[in-house]
């Protein structure tokens, strides 16, 4: 394992103590692509285009989608990168940054969620990235019940399309609402989980959201015992 020492340890933990270094380089030896996507045989090829275009037309049903927080939102925060890996991510509600550009993960957020999972020989090129809430909430308030409950049964629906072996699941609300956890983050984090949702049930691992991480750097050994635990569930997945 990459991170499964001392000196890794101690500059993992300068990484996340110090909020001025998320934009910087990771360093290269930290970079191990270990889920490069193989060469498909023709059986693939077609599943992977006949769910390219499924991800495609879902896409457009949510950019023109009646519903009160995309006539707030700058842009429709739909899903990014792999969509034919079996590990997706699902965070919360989109910030600033992705508001505007429309996609999960980008900019800081983005830059640090690819120099800590560096120390596993992840980057986001390696997971099918999406959000509970496609729309980021005025004033970065937390959705209504009603909010919720219509992305609840769109992301449910994507989950179905993508059809991942493990779902990486960021934050207490998304654990909530997805995964009807009502402890806190700090009970459920670090935990294996069950997804079920129509006949498909996948195995799910939560964590603290970035944005948590990077303004609580007092929880880096936490999230370092998180990434050493994930690391393990995906090799085995």
């Amino acid at each position: 394992m990459v991170i499964e020492n001392t000196k890794s340890f101690i500059e993992f933990c300068n990484e996340i103590g110090i909020k001025d270094n998320i934009g910087k380089k990771t360093s290269s030896k930290f970079i191990k692509n270990s889920l490069e996507m193989q060469s498909f045989d023709t059986e693939k090829k077609l599943s992977f285009q006949s769910k390219r275009e499924s991800i495609s037309n879902f896409r457009k049903q949510m950019v023109s989608l009646d519903f009160n927080l995309r006539e707030t939102a700058t842009n429709c925060v739909f899903s990014d990168k792999n969509i034919n890996s079996k590990l997706m991510i699902i965070s919360g509600t989109p910030n600033k940054e992705e508001d505007k550009s429309g996609v999960p993960f980008s900019g800081q957020k983005g830059e640090f969620f690819n120099k800590i999972f560096s120390y596993i020989g992840q980057s986001k090129e390696n997971f099918y990235i999406s959000n509970l809430i496609f729309w980021r909430p005025p004033g970065d308030r937390e959705p209504n019940i009603e909010e919720i409950g219509v992305c609840l049964t769109k992301i449910q629906e994507l989950i179905k399309i993508i059809n991942p072996k493990l779902l990486i699941i960021f934050g207490g609300f998304t654990a909530r609402y997805l995964l009807k956890k009502n402890d806190p983050i700090a009970k459920l984090r670090g935990k294996v989980f069950t997804y079920e949702v129509g006949n498909l049930k996948i195995k799910s691992f939560i964590m603290h959201n970035l944005s948590f991480l990077t303004k609580n750097p007092s929880e880096k050994k936490n999230a370092w015992l998180d990434l050493c635990k994930l690391d393990e569930i995906i090799k085995e997945s």
